[in-house]
């Protein structure tokens, strides 16, 4: 009986570990945050930019963005998106940016929000 209670312990441990790595593992700390694209964004481009020297940043930093699609030139826009930022629940957090530009094609001001896409 005593091995056997000990067996248990041992068990409801063993499961609680790993309940534990697997929690954490699913719910990981955010590994890029709004913030961090701002400065990042900051740091890299400013207020009066060209187009161009826009979507060399997003190239240069990996990010997907829809910069040189026709309907954003004519629309004066860029969208970009950085995926799988963390996971939250049942969801995936990205995080979006909408450069907008004006007339001239020079930058206008930007936007920077989290967006939750699952189930």
């Amino acid at each position: 009986m005593k091995n056997e209670n000990k067996l248990h312990i041992k068990t409801l441990a063993l499961v609680i570990v790993i309940l534990v790595v697997v929690i954490f593992g699913y719910f990981k700390i955010t590994e890029i945050t709004v913030e961090d694209v701002q400065k990042k964004i900051g740091k890299n481009i400013s207020l009066g930019d060209s187009r161009e020297q826009v979507i060399r940043f997003l190239d240069s930093e990996g990010i997907d963005h829809n910069g040189d699609r026709e309907y954003t030139i004519k629309e004066k826009w860029i969208g970009a998106i950085l995926r799988n930022t963390r996971k939250a629940m049942l969801v995936d957090v990205d995080i979006r940016v909408k450069f907008n530009f004006n007339k001239n094609n020079e930058l206008e001001n930007y936007e920077v929000e989290e967006v939750y896409t699952g189930m």
